[in-house]
């Protein structure tokens, strides 16, 4: 572990800050020696209120604070250099991992080595396999920045999409309005138009012949319950999407 002293993080602190700011890019040792200064608590000894105080009078905002701070505190047994060689984004996805892994000598390297788009997905396939899923059932957030009255119109979208489907699951309404924009025929939208013939067809059908056919309709309309995110029961209760 890097030797600490309050005076040489505060130069560190900043220095990087000015030189930094406005650039669109945080540093990384920001974060390592905000970690070291909390730890040691001794704000006061040096004049200041508390870390706020400090962080406020310093300049550094409170999101980059508070961003780098977090960061660093999931790799307290690293020292320095070893932590600022990662990219913020890429020590982000590392932290999500166990303990064990993130001072693995393979996947510090890797964090270190590799583009954050290609990191992502190792972490996600090292997350699925120690789930025992495929890494496309595997659960993601979905990260997009944009204005409110964007997200306002979205969201009012995306929910209005969910009720006239009857789907539960917002990952899954959103996939399928995108399908749906690009004129993609959907999975969903064959089951939809295909269960009311073939319950129609059952009607006119002989009694003694429809069990198969009955049978694979009731099949199909459990099918499009799990694709929409649904229980059996809800399923049951919903019957009007089939008919």
């Amino acid at each position: 572990m890097s030797e600490y002293s309050f005076e040489a993080a505060d130069k560190f602190i900043r220095n990087a800050w000015l030189i930094e700011k406005g650039r669109g890019k945080r540093s990384m040792g920001i974060g390592w020696f905000s970690c070291q200064m909390s730890k040691a608590g001794d704000f006061e000894a040096h004049g200041f209120k508390d870390e706020a105080d400090y962080r406020d009078r310093v300049g550094v905002s409170v999101a980059v604070w508070g961003r780098m701070k977090r960061i660093a505190s999931f790799f307290d047994e690293l020292d320095y250099n070893q932590f600022v060689a990662m990219t913020a984004a890429n020590a982000e996805l590392l932290a999500t991992l166990p303990r064990e892994n993130r001072y693995d000598r393979v996947w510090l390297e890797r964090a270190v080595s590799m583009k954050e788009e290609d990191f992502r997905r190792e972490i996600i396939r090292e997350k699925a396999c120690a789930a025992g899923v495929p890494v496309p059932e595997m659960r993601v957030t979905y990260k997009l920045k944009m204005f409110e009255a964007q997200r306002t119109i979205i969201t009012n979208a995306l929910n209005e999409f969910r009720r006239e489907y009857q789907i539960s699951d917002e990952g899954t309404a959103l996939e399928w309005m995108v399908l749906e924009y690009s004129a993609r025929k959907t999975f969903i939208g064959f089951l939809q138009k295909q269960l009311p013939l073939l319950r129609a067809h059952l009607e006119d059908c002989d009694p003694y012949e429809t069990e198969p056919l009955a049978s694979h309709v009731k099949e199909l309309a459990e099918l499009l319950a799990n694709l929409k995110g649904e229980s059996l029961e809800e399923a049951e209760d919903d019957q009007r999407v089939f008919s």
